[in-house]
């Protein structure tokens, strides 16, 4: 899982806002294709907001990072030193990953 999140760490993975980079889309058409919030497919998007992926968020993520979402919580997770909530997060990149 470790892999998951040093991709999402380093922004080196398959979401819509990296892909618009390689193939040179603009940002506005980024957007996220699994949902209906018409919201640009970064990674705060991806990993707190998205309701696709609701129901792995709320057995993987704590309440805390995803009930009122900011890019600070999303920063305070992607960089926490506690391993539980790390190994957390990372089996939630990767069965969303798996479900994309």
């Amino acid at each position: 899982y470790v892999q998951f999140i040093s991709k999402y760490r380093l922004s080196s993975h398959q979401l819509e806002i990296e892909r618009g980079r390689f193939y040179n889309i603009h940002r506005n058409e980024r957007v996220c294709k699994l949902c209906s919030l018409s919201q640009i497919e970064d990674e705060f998007h991806f990993i707190l907001i998205c309701p696709f992926y609701k129901e792995i968020r709320k057995l993987y993520v704590k309440k805390y990072y995803y009930e009122k979402p900011s890019v600070f919580k999303l920063i305070q997770l992607l960089s926490t030193k506690n391993i539980k909530e790390l190994c957390n997060l990372g089996k939630y990149l990767y069965k969303c990953s798996k479900l994309r």
